[in-house]
């Protein structure tokens, strides 16, 4: 019965999110539910381990369609200011590794919770690593929910436009 409840309240929580256009809704709201349901009085019923493969897989693969011919022409054209972005990135995140490891936190769950990935693509990492998956993903929505809620203003402000 765990199961069937799980899957009911995870799913409700994906649709609601998707319905109200929330971007990425389903994967939000279904995380969104999932985190509810863990804290409510209820059980939250662990996703099968053969599940996961799947879905991790689907991911994956998801992922994987998007990268195009078009991605690489993308690319080349733009090939040093990717190499900004990205090298960036990977000093910010090994500065705030550094400061999270003075804090205390694991290095795997600071490696993690500081890099600039997808929050799926940590969750998995996280989980398949042994770091501290709850910390990781907090950071990474905490995170995404920011972006995607100042997004619409900054580009506003970048373009001039009211």
């Amino acid at each position: 019965m765990q199961a069937v409840q799980t899957v009911v309240v995870v799913g409700a929580g994906a649709l609601i999110f998707d319905r109200l256009k929330v971007p990425a809704g389903a994967l939000i709201g279904g995380m969104v539910a999932a985190i509810a349901l863990s804290l409510s009085p209820f059980e939250i019923h662990p996703m099968p381990s053969w599940f996961r493969f799947v879905a991790y897989a689907g991911l994956g693969w998801l992922l994987g369609e998007q990268f195009t011919r078009d991605t690489l022409s993308t690319l080349r054209e733009a090939f040093w200011p990717v190499v900004v972005v990205v090298a960036t990135l990977i000093l910010t995140g090994v500065a705030l590794t550094f400061i999270l490891r003075l804090m205390g936190v694991d290095s795997a769950t600071a490696f993690l919770s500081s890099s600039p990935a997808g929050i799926t693509q940590m969750a998995a990492l996280s989980a398949d690593i042994g770091a501290n998956s709850a910390i990781v993903v907090a950071t990474h929505l905490v995170r995404v929910i920011l972006i995607v809620g100042a997004a619409p203003f900054v580009a506003r402000w970048l373009t001039g436009e009211p």
